[in-house]
């Protein structure tokens, strides 16, 4: 929707593109290096993301402080992801 908006109200620049980034993310696109993963370099960082959230979560996907919660999306979503990764959580007692 941000774009539609700037779209219609005016051109985007890349001023105005790393002015919205540096806001969401702390630096903007032109500070950081040009770097391009591969899709496996990029598959690994979301497995190694996600390990981390249901970590933090004591392997907890649903719910406060579920490891969706921490990633901002929703609970199915993540179980989705789990599973075309091929992640497993051990069964709880």
């Amino acid at each position: 929707m941000l774009l539609a908006t700037r779209t219609m109200a005016g051109p985007t620049t890349a001023s105005t593109l790393g002015h919205a980034n540096r806001s969401r993310c702390g630096a903007s696109a032109t500070d950081m290096p040009e770097v391009i993963l591969t899709d496996s370099e990029c598959r690994e960082r979301e497995r190694a993301n996600l390990m981390k959230a249901l970590q933090r979560a004591d392997g907890r996907i649903y719910g406060q402080r579920g490891a969706a919660e921490l990633l901002g999306i929703h609970p199915t979503t993540l179980a989705s992801r789990l599973r075309a990764l091929k992640i497993t959580l051990p069964k709880s007692r």
